[in-house]
């Protein structure tokens, strides 16, 4: 009845976790390789 729309949305759903659980890994390890450097919200 669905096409298999339940499965897609589950893959999409799943698809998008894992990117940005990557992504926020990437940030990380960039943070502690120094790539880029964190900073405060309010500028001095």
């Amino acid at each position: 009845k669905d096409k298999g729309q339940g499965k897609n949305t589950v893959r999409f759903l799943t698809v998008r976790i894992a990117v940005s659980v990557g992504l926020f890994i990437v940030i990380l390890f960039a943070l502690k390789m120094g790539w880029i450097q964190a900073h405060s919200l309010l500028p001095k």
